[in-house]
């Protein structure tokens, strides 16, 4: 079976949204997250293998990530 391509404008496809019911709404939005997340993890993989990383290597990078998110995300006094 072949592939059909629709052309649809972001006013026409707000519309189309506007209609669905809310679970429909969730499972669109779930679906749009999960796939954002996908590339974002592919992209970190590629890049990895790109600059041949070690896993010592990444944990130390995510340690340090963590540690710095954690000292911006306390309350200062």
């Amino acid at each position: 079976m072949g592939k059909i391509a629709i052309t649809v404008d972001s006013k026409e496809l707000a519309t189309a949204i506007q209609k669905l019911n809310d679970k429909q709404k969730w499972e669109i939005a779930r679906q749009i997250i999960t796939q954002q997340f996908q590339s974002i993890v592919n992209k970190f993989r590629q890049r990895i293998k790109r600059k041949k990383l070690t896993s010592k290597k990444l944990n130390q990078i995510v340690e340090k990530a963590r540690e710095e998110f954690y000292a911006k995300s306390r309350p200062r006094h």
